[in-house]
Protein backbone atom coordinates (compact mmCIF):
# COMPACT_ATOMS: atom_id res chain seq x y z
CA UNK A 1 0.00 0.00 0.00
CA UNK A 2 2.99 2.20 1.01
CA UNK A 3 4.44 1.74 -2.55
CA UNK A 4 1.34 2.04 -4.54
CA UNK A 5 0.88 5.97 -2.78
CA UNK A 6 4.37 6.96 -3.28
CA UNK A 7 3.94 5.91 -7.16
CA UNK A 8 1.05 7.99 -6.99
CA UNK A 9 2.56 11.02 -5.56
CA UNK A 10 5.31 11.00 -8.08
CA UNK A 11 3.27 9.67 -10.83
CA UNK A 12 1.01 13.29 -10.24
CA UNK A 13 3.89 15.28 -9.49
CA UNK A 14 5.18 14.14 -12.82
CA UNK A 15 1.89 14.63 -14.77
CA UNK A 16 1.71 18.01 -13.35
CA UNK A 17 5.63 19.38 -13.92
CA UNK A 18 5.49 17.86 -17.07
CA UNK A 19 2.36 19.84 -18.10
CA UNK A 20 3.64 23.24 -16.47
CA UNK A 21 7.18 22.51 -18.79
CA UNK A 22 5.11 22.10 -21.79
CA UNK A 23 3.98 25.96 -21.24
CA UNK A 24 6.50 27.47 -19.24
CA UNK A 25 9.05 29.81 -20.88
CA UNK A 26 12.11 29.85 -19.08
CA UNK A 27 13.47 32.35 -21.80
CA UNK A 28 11.01 35.41 -22.70
CA UNK A 29 11.72 38.36 -25.11
CA UNK A 30 9.70 41.40 -25.42
CA UNK A 31 9.02 44.03 -28.13
CA UNK A 32 7.27 47.28 -27.94
CA UNK A 33 6.22 49.88 -30.03
CA UNK A 34 4.91 52.89 -28.35
CA UNK A 35 1.73 54.78 -29.83
CA UNK A 36 0.55 57.62 -27.62
CA UNK A 37 3.07 60.26 -26.14
CA UNK A 38 0.73 62.79 -24.36
CA UNK A 39 3.45 66.01 -22.31
CA UNK A 40 2.38 67.42 -19.47
CA UNK A 41 2.79 70.56 -20.48
CA UNK A 42 0.68 72.72 -23.29
CA UNK A 43 2.74 71.33 -26.37
CA UNK A 44 1.91 68.88 -29.26
CA UNK A 45 3.24 66.16 -29.89
CA UNK A 46 3.85 63.93 -32.76
CA UNK A 47 3.52 59.98 -32.38
CA UNK A 48 6.16 58.66 -31.19
CA UNK A 49 8.90 56.72 -33.17
CA UNK A 50 11.26 54.09 -31.64
CA UNK A 51 11.43 50.89 -29.85
CA UNK A 52 11.05 49.10 -26.03
CA UNK A 53 12.86 45.63 -26.06
CA UNK A 54 13.64 43.42 -22.88
CA UNK A 55 14.30 40.05 -21.64
CA UNK A 56 13.15 38.48 -18.28
CA UNK A 57 13.55 34.64 -17.34
CA UNK A 58 10.35 32.68 -16.02
CA UNK A 59 12.97 31.14 -13.05
CA UNK A 60 13.82 34.47 -11.41
CA UNK A 61 10.95 36.97 -12.52
CA UNK A 62 12.63 40.07 -13.30
CA UNK A 63 13.33 41.84 -16.63
CA UNK A 64 15.90 44.10 -17.80
CA UNK A 65 15.16 46.43 -21.28
CA UNK A 66 15.95 49.21 -23.25
CA UNK A 67 13.74 51.67 -24.93
CA UNK A 68 14.58 54.29 -26.99
CA UNK A 69 11.96 57.03 -29.07
CA UNK A 70 12.42 59.99 -30.76
CA UNK A 71 9.18 62.49 -30.17
CA UNK A 72 8.79 65.77 -32.42
CA UNK A 73 7.19 68.87 -29.84
CA UNK A 74 5.44 71.47 -31.56
CA UNK A 75 4.23 74.80 -29.93
CA UNK A 76 2.02 77.28 -30.64
CA UNK A 77 4.55 79.58 -31.37
CA UNK A 78 5.70 77.60 -34.44
CA UNK A 79 9.07 76.27 -32.13
CA UNK A 80 9.88 72.71 -33.36
CA UNK A 81 12.16 70.05 -31.96
CA UNK A 82 12.74 66.67 -31.56
CA UNK A 83 13.87 64.57 -28.54
CA UNK A 84 15.38 61.29 -27.75
CA UNK A 85 14.30 59.11 -24.99
CA UNK A 86 16.69 56.55 -23.73
CA UNK A 87 15.38 54.77 -20.76
CA UNK A 88 16.88 51.57 -19.20
CA UNK A 89 14.28 49.52 -17.50
CA UNK A 90 14.21 46.85 -14.67
CA UNK A 91 10.56 45.13 -14.36
CA UNK A 92 8.88 42.48 -12.68
CA UNK A 93 6.75 39.99 -13.96
CA UNK A 94 4.03 39.15 -11.75
CA UNK A 95 2.86 35.41 -11.64
CA UNK A 96 -1.18 35.66 -11.94
CA UNK A 97 -2.64 32.85 -14.27
CA UNK A 98 -4.37 33.93 -17.42
CA UNK A 99 -3.32 37.60 -18.26
CA UNK A 100 0.51 38.60 -18.21
CA UNK A 101 1.22 41.57 -15.76
CA UNK A 102 5.07 43.30 -15.50
CA UNK A 103 6.03 46.58 -13.96
CA UNK A 104 8.82 47.94 -13.65
CA UNK A 105 10.61 51.82 -13.28
CA UNK A 106 13.18 53.01 -15.24
CA UNK A 107 16.10 55.66 -15.71
CA UNK A 108 16.97 57.68 -18.62
CA UNK A 109 17.90 60.76 -20.72
CA UNK A 110 16.54 63.14 -22.81
CA UNK A 111 18.75 64.62 -25.63
CA UNK A 112 17.42 67.08 -27.92
CA UNK A 113 19.56 68.86 -30.83
CA UNK A 114 19.54 72.51 -31.46
CA UNK A 115 16.57 74.16 -33.48
CA UNK A 116 16.46 76.86 -35.67
CA UNK A 117 13.71 79.44 -35.15
CA UNK A 118 13.13 82.50 -36.67
CA UNK A 119 16.66 83.23 -37.30
CA UNK A 120 17.78 82.34 -34.09
CA UNK A 121 18.77 78.89 -31.96
CA UNK A 122 17.41 76.97 -29.82
CA UNK A 123 19.48 75.23 -27.20
CA UNK A 124 18.30 72.84 -24.93
CA UNK A 125 20.31 70.80 -22.35
CA UNK A 126 20.25 67.45 -21.75
CA UNK A 127 17.75 66.31 -18.73
CA UNK A 128 17.43 63.02 -16.65
CA UNK A 129 14.01 61.22 -16.42
CA UNK A 130 12.48 58.42 -14.59
CA UNK A 131 9.30 56.05 -15.27
CA UNK A 132 7.04 53.65 -14.03
CA UNK A 133 5.35 51.47 -16.16
CA UNK A 134 2.75 48.45 -16.26
CA UNK A 135 1.80 45.91 -19.02
CA UNK A 136 -0.94 43.65 -19.70
CA UNK A 137 -1.11 40.96 -21.84
CA UNK A 138 -2.84 37.60 -22.94
CA UNK A 139 -1.79 34.98 -24.54
CA UNK A 140 -2.57 34.62 -28.12
CA UNK A 141 -0.75 31.02 -28.60
CA UNK A 142 1.26 29.05 -25.82
CA UNK A 143 4.17 31.17 -25.65
CA UNK A 144 3.34 34.22 -27.41
CA UNK A 145 1.23 37.18 -25.86
CA UNK A 146 0.32 40.50 -27.07
CA UNK A 147 0.13 43.16 -24.59
CA UNK A 148 -0.32 46.83 -23.68
CA UNK A 149 1.62 49.47 -21.80
CA UNK A 150 0.89 52.67 -19.65
CA UNK A 151 4.35 54.19 -18.81
CA UNK A 152 4.17 57.37 -16.57
CA UNK A 153 7.52 59.33 -17.02
CA UNK A 154 8.95 62.09 -15.12
CA UNK A 155 11.42 64.24 -16.26
CA UNK A 156 13.74 66.97 -14.85
CA UNK A 157 13.49 70.43 -15.67
CA UNK A 158 15.74 71.40 -18.23
CA UNK A 159 17.40 74.72 -19.50
CA UNK A 160 16.66 76.20 -22.65
CA UNK A 161 18.50 79.03 -24.37
CA UNK A 162 16.85 81.09 -27.53
CA UNK A 163 19.63 82.90 -28.93
CA UNK A 164 19.31 85.51 -31.87
CA UNK A 165 22.30 87.79 -32.78
CA UNK A 166 23.91 88.87 -29.38
CA UNK A 167 20.70 88.50 -27.01
CA UNK A 168 20.00 84.98 -25.23
CA UNK A 169 16.54 84.40 -23.11
CA UNK A 170 16.67 81.36 -20.71
CA UNK A 171 13.70 79.17 -20.18
CA UNK A 172 12.69 75.82 -18.44
CA UNK A 173 11.44 73.33 -19.99
CA UNK A 174 9.25 69.87 -19.00
CA UNK A 175 9.23 66.86 -20.85
CA UNK A 176 7.32 64.92 -18.51
CA UNK A 177 3.96 62.82 -19.69
CA UNK A 178 2.48 59.90 -19.97
CA UNK A 179 2.87 56.77 -23.30
CA UNK A 180 0.86 54.21 -24.34
CA UNK A 181 2.70 51.20 -25.97
CA UNK A 182 1.70 47.95 -27.98
CA UNK A 183 4.35 44.68 -28.06
CA UNK A 184 4.21 41.35 -28.13
CA UNK A 185 6.44 38.59 -25.89
CA UNK A 186 7.79 35.33 -27.16
CA UNK A 187 8.85 32.79 -25.03
CA UNK A 188 11.51 29.92 -25.53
Amino acid sequence: MKKMVSRGIIGLMMFILGAQASYADTLSVALDMPVVFSPSEDVDASMPQGIKAGISFIVIPIGLGVEYYTVDFGQNDGVDFSSQFTILDLYFNLPIPVVNIAAGVGLGMITTGDASVGGGTLAVEPTGLTQYFVSVGYDILPLVDLHVGYHSITAYKTKTTYTLGSSEVTSNADFSGNMISIGTKIGF
